[in-house]
């Protein structure tokens, strides 16, 4: 059976003088291939038929190919779905952050429906999560976290952009956000690996719902969410950082993607190797540069009511996805592994009894 990355190639080739219509014959190979849970992805090099020396617009692509799992190969549908609503999203944002000096959307060259592919360009840069985990440990260099400073506050900006593009008329509903975090705490007080108390489960629920009731009108505002804006879906060089990967993409909270940023970069403290003001100095320059760029730098998003709300949903789904996935595979952690568990359920429930007492 042909591998799926030659089958995508093939098409390539095939449709090479449409997708870069006057340039030189090109060729192509399968330089890396990637395997992940659900896909395999291929780094691909282009090359001139003529000289064979490297061809740099585009020096490369990237094509993701689905793999169902064996319960999903009779629903094939849903990454039809997820591949051409990707493939869709980048189109229009790539094409409207053009003109875009410092943030940019990768751009997506074609989309095989009956191959499950997704083929990207190759965008320039390093992988933001790995720049913010170098300049944020104890003791890193000043320089290098005023270069994580930067890139962050350029993240900010694009997930402004993002949303000014993708702004939606009808308002945010909190009643699925209410069922989405009911489920989580039922899961938390059920579990006998947390420290989550029947207390705990009380005293969150009712925050929840009392907050959930008292939203204003002016935080409902929904747009496209990117669902996975995280530093591992950016690239940053010296000038910009560019957005990846909108598979998840759909239409929600214009909170969501913000506290999810947010979130994550505050996970790193869960580790005693990185440095509290480190951290906090790129989470301020990312919402500085989201409240810059979305016109609210004088009513910052982060003092709203459902910007906590939504940070708590992260809290509850991660908290959550730790437990289930340390107590529901069949197998024993490691030491190691249980301590930083115990350590991160204990941080978490001392944020979330803290939050609902304010």
């Amino acid at each position: 059976m042909a591998d799926a990355g030659e089958a995508v190639v093939q098409r390539l080739r095939a449709e090479a003088r449409h997708l870069w219509p006057g340039t030189p014959s090109v060729a192509l190979t399968i330089a890396q291939k990637f395997s992940r849970p659900y896909s395999t992805v291929y780094r691909l090099q282009l090359v001139t038929a003529e000289s064979g020396s490297a061809f740099t617009a585009p020096r490369a692509l990237y094509a993701k190919v689905f793999r169902p799992s064996r319960d999903n190969l009779h629903n094939q549908q849903k990454y039809l779905d997820r591949l051409q609503t990707e493939f869709e999203v980048a189109q229009r944002l790539h094409a409207a952050m053009q003109m875009q000096a410092h943030f940019a959307v990768v751009r997506p060259v074609a989309y095989y429906p009956e191959l499950l592919a997704l083929v990207t360009e190759e965008a320039r840069g390093r992988v933001l999560s790995e720049i913010v985990t170098a300049a944020c440990k104890q003791w890193s260099l000043r320089s290098a976290l005023q270069q994580a400073v930067l890139h962050c506050r350029r993240a900010g900006e694009a997930l402004a952009a993002i949303q000014a593009t993708t702004h939606v008329a009808e308002p945010f509903a909190g009643s699925e956000l209410l069922e989405y975090m009911k489920i989580r705490l039922q899961r938390l007080r059920e579990s006998t690996e947390t420290p989550f108390s029947v207390d705990d489960h009380r005293l969150v629920l009712n925050f929840i719902e009392r907050s959930l009731a008292k939203i204003p009108a002016e935080q409902l505002a929904q747009c496209g969410c990117h669902g996975d804006y995280a530093p591992f879906n950016l690239l940053a060089e010296e000038e910009r950082v560019t957005v990846l990967d909108f598979s998840m993409f759909k239409t929600g909270s214009c909170y969501n993607d913000v506290t999810y940023f947010h979130h994550r970069v505050e996970g790193y403290l869960h580790k005693p190797i990185f440095s509290a003001p480190a951290i906090h100095a790129v989470q301020h320059a990312f919402l500085e540069g989201y409240n810059h760029a979305s016109g609210r730098a004088l009513h910052p998003i982060e003092n709203d009511l459902l910007f906590r709300v939504m940070w708590m949903k992260h809290v509850l789904n991660n908290y959550s996805a730790i437990m289930r996935n340390r107590v529901g595979r069949g197998r024993r952690a490691s030491w190691a592994v249980r301590m930083f568990n115990r350590r991160v359920f204990r941080r978490y429930n001392e944020w979330l009894v803290r939050t609902c007492r304010v």
